[in-house]
């Protein structure tokens, strides 16, 4: 088992204890390599990447593109170069998921605030009754008359 760590790793495993430490680091990457999935998940299910700040993500792209920078001029084992992409590709997803969703939320918004501008102007109070200027399409059996009673419209023909 040794030989195998040293040729995959390149970590010298030669007691016990060293063992144990190699077994807890592989589990502290193991740990580092899975949280991300459910968070890329969630945002995906959700649609949107409530509460995370860009500055957050861009400081963490930034630290992961310093530790690979680190492991390739260390020239370190191809292990620590390959975990070093793996975490700059996690950083772009999530970095993508955020800039979509917050693209997709941002035009949602915009095209609802555009509707409730139109829908206002194609309204007009008139000693309490509201007039259609022509948006919304009649029965062809006489006139669509609007009136306001309380928060809600009433339609009716007449």
């Amino acid at each position: 088992m040794s030989l195998a760590i040293v040729q995959f790793f390149g970590d010298c495993v030669d007691s016990g204890l060293k063992l144990v430490g190699f077994v807890v680091g592989c589990i502290s990457l193991l740990l580092w390599l899975v949280p991300l999935f459910p968070q890329l998940y969630a945002n995906y299910r959700n649609q949107r990447c409530e509460g995370l700040s860009i500055y957050f993500l861009l400081f963490w792209m930034i630290g992961d593109a310093c530790n690979m920078l680190g492991a390739v001029l260390a020239d370190q084992q191809p292990f620590q170069k390959i975990i070093g992409v793996y975490y700059l590709l996690q950083d772009m997803v999530l970095l993508g998921q955020f800039t979509y969703y917050s693209l997709k939320i941002r035009a949602r918004r915009n095209a609802s605030l555009e509707w409730e501008s139109t829908r206002h102007n194609n309204f007009r109070s008139n000693n309490g009754r509201l007039h259609n200027r022509g948006s919304i399409p009649s029965s062809g059996h006489g006139r669509l008359i609007f009136q306001f009673h309380r928060s809600s419209i009433i339609r009716g023909i007449v």
